[in-house]
């Protein structure tokens, strides 16, 4: 069941929401903050943004529980090939989603860079 938290934050004045979340369900804002409260695992599901609508929001889903909750959304909803993100299980745990083109992206990559020839110097 989500609870919305009442704040004097410039952020959430501006449209921005903070919800906390302590049974299984659907997160139901696509831009802000939800913090699990959850006394166990749980298993949220979170809609596809709209291409166009909602490109550019930002939700960070942050557990404050020791307990592997998994967020499910449509078919190629996370980085337009995954469906699913499971939290580690350490308090704390996080993950900022940001909307494009009807995709929530996550995740940082980074390739390898090869070293100067002739070696570092």
């Amino acid at each position: 069941m989500a609870e919305v938290i009442v704040s004097t934050s410039p952020d959430l004045a501006a449209g921005m929401k903070c919800v906390t979340e302590s049974a299984a369900g659907a997160i139901g804002i696509t831009r802000g903050l939800v913090i699990i409260i959850a006394g166990s695992g749980v298993q949220l599901t979170l809609a596809a943004p709209v291409a166009g609508q909602d490109d550019g929001k930002e939700l960070e889903i942050v557990s404050t529980t020791g307990f592997q909750h998994t967020i499910y959304t449509p078919a190629n909803g996370i980085n337009g090939a995954y469906r699913t993100f499971t939290f580690s299980g350490i308090i704390g745990a996080a993950v900022r989603f940001r909307a494009y083109n009807g995709v929530w992206w996550v995740g940082v990559t980074a390739s390898a860079a090869s070293p100067p020839e002739g070696g570092l110097s």
